[in-house]
């Protein structure tokens, strides 16, 4: 990951499923397609049921709330992000 301005953080923090840092990483976008889409979503699903872990590299992307642990939070943040009904946009 590319190291952020203050203002970068900030900017990230507010809209962190939009964010994109430097030019290749973009927070949702699991599979690096470059956009964040149910594709994204199905492969958090599978890392979260065991049936196809992420690795290391992949985990911060996939910690859309940003507390460090990707877990069904962040599952439910991606879900509500894809069909417009996350409050924290």
């Amino acid at each position: 990951l590319h190291l952020l301005s203050r203002r970068q953080r900030q900017m990230c923090i507010r809209d962190r499923y939009n964010c994109v840092i430097g030019d290749d990483v973009l927070w949702g976008d699991i599979n690096g397609d470059k956009v964040v889409n149910f594709t994204d979503l199905q492969r958090l699903f599978q890392h979260l049921n065991g049936s196809a872990k992420l690795p290391d590299s992949k985990l911060s992307i996939a910690d859309t709330n940003g507390d460090n642990v990707v877990n069904f939070t962040d599952l439910q943040r991606l879900f509500q992000h894809l069909n417009g009904s996350n409050p924290h946009k």
